[in-house]
């Protein structure tokens, strides 16, 4: 029974269960040099995981990621929500609520702000009726169809290498805290992805960028309406060149660019992605959807 089931966190040597929990919950591996990176390497803090036990047998597990996030451009410890997952045989018992409050618990004490993140549709409703979370909005995916669009030709992509990541600030609302070692950690040594990173001319906007097949994410940007629009349209001419077809971002319709992607073309569709949070210690009004800039980034699954 869960009452019986040991719940602690983690503790080194426990990510050999991990990896062999995921694998059973998901039927499919994890590999070990990204569970590392994400856990182990994050510059934001050390792992935030709690586990229940049964014996020698790891049960269920609850994950959170330490980020760094700005809000209007003071420094805000938050924590994104990860992997959640229960061995079958342990199923029904309602072991996720269990490891959640608990690790909530102990993250207010470590004085992290909130807890944030984009739930599935299998687990949107359990975040929402039995951990308190709040919906923040609907992040619409936006697409610009390349072979159509209309660019600008003068524009300019400064493409970035590795070693050259340097810090861009958010400005207002709540966004990530761009710091070197957060942008060289999230893009520069993500094991199982490769991202180009590029610039304007002048530095006052830049985006990340991946690409799969004849399609590329932009996956992160920085900086103004027209800045960001201009680098996406110097990328976009570059990868047009490239035979890539489309671009794809996440830009809520009450982020404040929105507009100048629109202007370029970009039309938001499926698949719409659930966002929201928990205040752990902090006003209410961080769970505001028009204070968030949200990009795809903020998720682990880009």
């Amino acid at each position: 029974m869960a009452g019986h089931l040991d719940i602690r966190g983690y503790a080194p040597g426990d990510e050999a269960a991990i990896l062999a929990l995921f694998e059973a919950s998901f039927g499919r591996p994890m590999r070990g040099d990204y569970w590392h990176w994400r856990y182990l390497d994050n510059p934001a803090g050390g792992p935030a995981i709690e586990l229940a036990w049964d014996g020698a047998t790891l049960a269920a597990h609850y994950a959170v990621s330490p980020v760094m996030l700005e809000a209007d451009g003071q420094p805000l410890k938050a924590a994104l929500s990860m992997t959640t997952m229960t061995h079958p045989d342990y199923r029904g018992m309602g072991l996720f609520p269990k490891l959640a409050e608990k690790l909530y618990a102990r993250l207010a004490e470590e004085g992290y702000g909130l807890v944030f993140g984009f739930p599935n549709v299998q687990s949107h409703r359990i975040f929402a009726r039995d951990l308190g979370w709040r919906d923040l909005a609907p992040v619409p995916m936006m697409r610009l169809n390349l072979v159509a669009a209309r660019l600008k030709e003068d524009a300019v992509a400064v493409e970035a290498g590795a070693g050259d990541f340097a810090p861009f600030s958010g400005g207002a609302g709540i966004t990530l805290q761009r710091s070197a070692a957060f942008l060289r950690w999230r893009f520069g040594q993500e094991p199982e992805r490769d991202y180009s990173f590029f610039k304007s001319e002048d530095g006052a906007a830049y985006i990340a960028v991946k690409r799969f097949g004849d399609e590329a994410d932009i996956v992160d940007y920085a900086g103004s309406g027209e800045a960001v629009a201009e680098l996406v349209s110097a990328f976009g001419a570059r990868a047009k060149e490239e035979g890539v077809q489309a671009l794809n971002t996440w830009m809520p319709v009450f982020d404040a660019r929105f507009r100048t992607l629109e202007k370029l073309g970009f039309v938001p569709g499926a698949p719409v992605t659930y966002m929201g949070g928990r205040v752990l210690d902090g006003a209410d009004d961080l769970m505001k959807a028009e204070r968030w800039h949200v990009t795809m980034g903020m998720s682990d699954v880009f």
